[in-house]
Order: C-alpha cells, then structure tokens, then sequence
C-alpha cells in the first residue's frame, strides 16, 4: 500500500507521541492514557487554571466534599469523548474513523470548560447584572470564552504550527455541537449535543458530581456508551436502554434539585456576586472578559484577593466575603413553585414583597430568586429526539414514545421556581 508524506509524518508522530504519553488514576475512570498531544494542551497556564476552578462552584459550602475542579472533569470528558470513537472505530469500520477525528474530538471534550468564570453561575449572574447597570444587554456566555480561550491556548503555546485555523475551527464546533452540514455529522454530538442532551459532558459530570458528594446515582454511562451505534448519521441507542436513558435525565434533574440549586449555595453565590459588583469598580473585574488574556486572570481566587485586600474602597465586598466565612448568609424566606399557566404572565418583583406586607423592609434588602428545573431541554421531553435500534436490525432506527416505555414517565419536563433571600438576617 502506498502512504502520502502527510500519512507518514502522522505515523512518526504518532510512535513519538505514544512515547511520551502518560498514565492518570481517575477516581471515576480508573487509569487514564494521556496521549501526548492532550498533555500539549494540559501542561499550559490556560488550562492549568481549571484546578483553580471548583466543579461545582457555591455547592462546595454545603457538600464538603465536592473538592473536585474543572481540571479533572475536562480530562474525564476527553478520556470518554476518545472512548468512544474508538468503540465505533472497532465496532463500525464502515465509518471509516481516521486518528485525527479521534484526536480532534479528544481535544475538543478537553477544551469544552476552558471558558468558564470564577464560581460558575454566581460569575454569570453578576456579569449580566454588572452590564445592564452599563446599558450594555450583550449575553455572556462561557461558551463562547472557550472558544477565544481555546485559540489563545494555541497560539500562546507554540502549537499553531500543529493546529492551523482549520482545525482551530473543527474543535470549536465539535466544542459547540455545530455540524455546518459536514459530512460524519455524529461526531459533533459527542461533546455537546444539541439534538438531545445525550453527551458525554453529562455522563462524567453526573458520575463525577455524585461522587464527591456522596451520592449514588442509578445511570451506569458505560453500559449505554457500550451499546451506542451510528446508523444514518446519528448516533443511536438500544431500545432496551430506553428507561435507562430516562434515568439519566431523571438523575441530572435531581441533582439540580437537591445540589446544584441547594439554597444555601444559592445564598452564597448570591453573596459572592454582589461582592464582584462592588469590587468591581477597584478590580476591573468586569474589563477582563473581553479578552481570552485577560479572563485568564479571573478563577476563584478572586475571593481571595478581595478577602485580603487593604484598599479602603473595598471595605464593603471584604465585609461580604467575611460574612461568607463566619456563616452569616443572606437568609432564605420562602419559596413557591410557579403552576405552568402562570409561566409567562407572571411578574414578581421585590418591591412587591415590600408593597404586600413587608414591613420594616427595604426594597435593596430582598433579592427574588427565578430558577428552573427541567430534563436538559427546557419544558421539551428529550427522548422525543433520540433514536433506537433493535438486535435484529443494527442498520435500522426508530423512536420510541414514552408510553411503550413506561406508563410511569411523566408528563411535565420542566417547573419553574421563585426564591425570596433576605440579606439582612435579623429581619
């Protein structure tokens, strides 16, 4: 058989990446082969400050032993995202699967958090806060950064020789689900999949979050990764694992429930973000998220830096910071689940609590808290978007409605909630 030059070259670098590659014990994945070319990308300050970036954000404060950083997650994401290439390589050669995929999609579920702020959501609350103050409605979203942080990486690191703009562009959109009409669009549903929600982000997330909280979860990701195949360009699933799936939701839909929206989390990302908005002014935090050199500056330390700041200026955020340490969080009062027809009609705000009773209260004092919990797809049942395959046809999919399933899966995907704090606790 005949090589091009560029087969070749791949070759040698390949024998010289298998060289250099590394062994990882992973709590949740056990060991872990970290392919040169993945530790190219690890060992840079760009993503060496995911270790410096919890999980799991403000939940740290109530589950003690959510210690766990993006750092650790990303790799989890990659190691599983090169799983399964590799399974549909073995299992599926008619997908004709080259080692470059594998490495840009390996390189795409390493990269995908690479844009996340300081805290997660209390960073993300603040900043569209910080801007509406500015009259500025831009929406940001830690997407986005990751896909500026991603081309930093590269080109602050010398690998812009190994990855020219073309494959910049690959990984954002294998980052980001984008298909753009390209052939072998199952790929772009790895990492992120908009069409249904079924991605390996969730599977490590999920296994990893429950983990270090001290949670047993009933969704088994390896089983239904094992019984995965593509057929019509889509990845699919085995009608036997129908209900499994639904766990899956079901689990991610719970852990919202009782971790990721705990209420006192929420007191404290609440707390944290009013203390960004009054240190921004001396900080500069909100110049920082133009650009990727700059966000680069921002992790959790940020607490830190205001905890142990002298600047007279920023008296009244250290005052905050203080009062997260000594447990003197925003109280919470009540709370109420919106019915549905009231969805869109609904207009609550904290003037109102004052109006309707809140004697002795000040408008500045409360803080509303709108939350919504749904199955990954806001009030849209996800498994209407996935499709299935039987052992007797591996060539042929087909949907499942939620009936033939089960008659127990509910009807409702989503509910939304309001949250009334109180920021001075003697009231």
């Amino acid at each position: 058989m005949a090589y091009s030059s560029l087969d070749i070259s791949f070759e040698e670098e390949e024998e010289e990446d298998q060289k250099s590659n590394k062994i990882l014990n992973d709590p949740i994945h056990g060991h872990i082969n970290i392919p040169a070319y993945a530790r190219r990308f690890i060992d840079t300050p760009q993503f060496q400050r995911l270790r410096n970036l919890k999980q799991l954000g403000t939940t740290y404060y109530v589950f003690t032993g959510a210690t766990h950083n993006r750092f650790e997650h990303s790799i989890g994401v990659s190691h599983l995202a090169g799983k399964l290439m590799e399974k549909f390589d073995h299992t599926q050669k008619e997908l004709n699967i080259d080692k470059r995929e594998i490495k840009m999609v390996r390189l795409a579920g390493l990269c995908h958090d690479i844009g996340h702020g300081p805290f997660s959501h209390a960073f993300e609350s603040w900043i569209h806060r910080v801007r509406q103050k500015k009259g500025d409605n831009r929406e940001w979203k830690h997407e986005e950064m990751s896909e500026k942080m991603l081309e930093y990486l590269i080109h602050d690191n010398g690998l812009s020789d190994e990855y020219p703009e073309e494959d910049i562009k690959y990984i954002k959109d294998l980052i980001n689900g984008r298909r753009g009409g390209r052939k072998k669009g199952w790929m772009f549903d790895i990492v992120s999949n908009s069409r249904n929600s079924i991605d390996v982000d969730k599977f490590d997330y999920l296994a990893r979050d429950a983990y270090f909280i001290g949670k047993r979860t009933p969704f088994e990701f390896s089983r239904v990764m094992s019984l995965m195949r593509v057929i019509d360009d889509e990845i699919c699933f085995k009608s036997k694992e129908a209900f499994h799936l639904y766990e899956l939701f079901h689990t991610r839909y719970s852990m919202f429930k009782q971790v990721y929206s705990h209420r006192v989390g929420k007191a404290v990302e609440l707390m944290i973000a009013d203390a960004f908005f009054l240190a921004d002014e001396v900080m500069d935090i909100s110049g920082r998220l133009e650009t990727a050199e700059d966000f680069c500056t921002l992790d959790d330390t940020l607490l830190n830096q205001i905890e142990y700041s002298t600047d007279p200026v920023l008296l009244p955020a250290r005052s905050i910071v203080t009062n997260i340490r000594r447990r003197k969080l925003y109280k919470y009062v009540d709370e109420v689940s919106i019915p549905e027809h009231l969805w869109s009609s609904i207009k609550f705000t904290e003037e109102d609590v004052v109006n309707y009773g809140g004697e002795g209260l000040e408008r500045d004092e409360l803080v509303l808290d709108n939350y919504s919990l749904n199955y990954a797809m806001k009030d849209k049942n996800p498994m209407d978007n996935v499709r299935f395959y039987s052992a007797d046809s591996l060539h042929e999919s087909f949907q499942m409605p939620k009936e033939s399933v089960s008659r127990m899966i509910p009807n409702n995907f989503m509910e939304k909630n309001l949250r009334l704090y109180c920021k001075n606790k003697d009231k």
